[in-house]
């Protein structure tokens, strides 16, 4: 969620956007098209994500009727956590791998996080802590 939007990944390779500001009736707002099945969906700021079993997939202003594509990132295997902060995102798949949010360009460099060579169940950042 963020503000009044809440977002739901589908199995029909789709991201919805909902308005949830009407208790009780939320309605569709749009419906993002996504490269695979998203799994996991995150919001930061001005920019909303969504990993699935091929891409990181990233929009800009998620709060908007129509947010803007900007990014995709080949994970190399099903993503199963995402964790966001700063300019950084660390996605677990096969591996973790910590990438540069580079705005508004693509995204830029990844490297795998040392010492991570089996496949995780899940990521979440607390703080400073991975």
């Amino acid at each position: 969620m963020l503000g009044n939007r809440a977002f739901a990944t589908t199995t029909a390779s789709e991201l919805r956007v909902y308005d949830i500001s009407g208790f009780g009736s939320p309605s569709l707002v749009t419906t993002l098209p996504t490269v695979d099945a998203c799994t996991i969906v995150r919001t930061d700021g001005d920019y909303l994500y969504a990993a699935g079993s091929t891409r990181l997939e990233r929009w800009r202003r998620p709060y908007s009727a129509q947010p803007e594509a900007a990014g995709t990132y080949a994970t190399g295997g099903s993503a199963r956590g995402l964790a966001l902060g700063g300019r950084h995102a660390f996605l677990a798949a096969t591996n973790v791998r910590a990438l540069e949010l580079v705005v508004p360009a693509p995204f830029g460099t990844a490297v795998q996080v040392p010492g991570v060579n089996t496949a995780i169940i899940d990521l979440h950042r607390d703080g400073d802590l991975l």
